[in-house]
Order: structure tokens, then sequence, then C-alpha cells
């Protein structure tokens, strides 16, 4: 008995053993499914997940898939580089005079300028994983920053998830999850680490996978 898509009822083709992912051929949404065995040695059930988490576009063999996680971390070095001025003005007068006089006050103001605009991007922009012909890139917008990846699907053996820790302030430490790839070369790069939860990146890291036709390990 094929179960029921959660956003339109339709039935839904039936997924394959483990995790997988299905899209309910009616609405075109993407689901996951996770076999659970239940106890008594009954036969599994399988329960649809739905991220509403995620843009997903497909067309013409291309697959793009946006998402976007706020954050004011990536706002902390600017806020405190601000709140620490006033300090500086208290404390040493002189060194406060020499900031506000040219060229020093275009220096300080255009390195300011630049974290700011670097850490409202980081924080306000849609991350997309886009999947054309043989070439998986990551890009960012509607803010342009430098960073892109671009990696040829011919070289990845599998993908996976994880989730690890880190020290963004000296009394802050900020839970990250990430979407990792393993080349054929065995290195493993961390394709994305600015998902919401654990269930994102998995959901993202499957939904390559099986566009791709590669394993999908699991959670790290």
């Amino acid at each position: 008995m094929s179960l029921p898509c959660e956003k339109c009822a339709a039935p839904l083709p039936e997924p394959t053993p483990g995790f997988s992912l299905v899209t309910c051929r009616a609405c075109g949404t993407a689901q996951m499914f996770k076999a659970r065995a239940q106890a008594g040695g009954a036969s599994p059930s399988k329960t649809p997940h739905t991220s509403s988490a995620f843009v997903v576009r497909e067309e013409k063999g291309a697959l793009c898939i946006g998402w976007s996680h706020f954050s004011l971390t990536p706002l902390l070095v600017p806020l405190g580089f601000l709140a620490f001025l006033p300090l500086i003005a208290i404390r040493s007068p002189e060194t406060a005079k020499l900031l506000v006089q040219p060229p020093l006050v275009f220096v300080v103001g255009g390195v300011l300028a630049l974290i700011t605009y670097v850490a409202l991007a980081h924080a306000l922009n849609t991350t997309w994983v886009e999947i054309r012909g043989q070439e998986l890139s990551l890009v960012t917008r509607p803010l342009p920053l430098p960073r892109s990846t671009a990696v040829d699907t011919r070289t990845v053996r599998s993908l996976s998830s994880r989730t690890y820790e880190q020290q963004v302030a000296r009394h802050f430490r900020e839970t990250r999850h990430a979407v990792c790839l393993k080349t054929q070369e065995g290195r493993l790069l961390s394709l994305a680490d600015n998902l919401a939860t654990e269930f994102d990146a998995e959901w993202l890291g499957l939904r390559i996978s099986e566009h791709l036709g590669v394993p999908f390990d699991g959670r790290r």
C-alpha cells in the first residue's frame, strides 16, 4: 500500500530500503523516508519526512537546491569592533584622535565596511548547490562573494553529513551541520556547512547523492 504525500495526499512511489528520497508525481514535492524496525520483529514502517527548508528546481537534467540560514554569528566581528571603539575613546583619547584623522580613518572605515559586507552576505545570502552536466557548484546570492566551489561530478565517490562544534568567539561555540563529499582519491571535502539542522544536512546529502547516482554514507 502506497503512503500518501504529506502535501497533496496523492500516492507516493515505493522508496528503496533504508534512507531514500521520492518525489510526488502529483505536486513535485521531494520527501525522505526512513525505514524503522518495529518491535517484535514486525516489518519496518516507512515514515515520510518533508523538508521545507529548501527550494528545489529541476530543469533539463540540471538540479538546483537553495536554502537560507539566517544567523547573527557572522555579525559578531563588526559588532564587537564597533563596541570596542568607545572603550578606545575613553581609555586612550590620543589613539581615538588618530583613528579619526585621514588617512587612517579611511583605512579603518574601509576594513570595517569590508568585514560588515562579508558578514551580511553570510547572514542573509541564499546558498545554492547547482548540478549541471558534469559540474557541481556551490554559489551564494544575491550579495556576491568570491567564494565558489566547483567539483567534477565524475570524481565524486560518495556523500555524507556531519555535525560538529566550532569555536566562534572566546566564550561562544556554534554547532554546525555540514554535507561532505568524498572524491575517488579518498579526499573528504566540505561542500556546505551552514545547514540549520542535522536532518537538513542529511536530506541535502541524500538528495545530491541520488541525483549523481553515488552512495550516501549517512551521518558521520
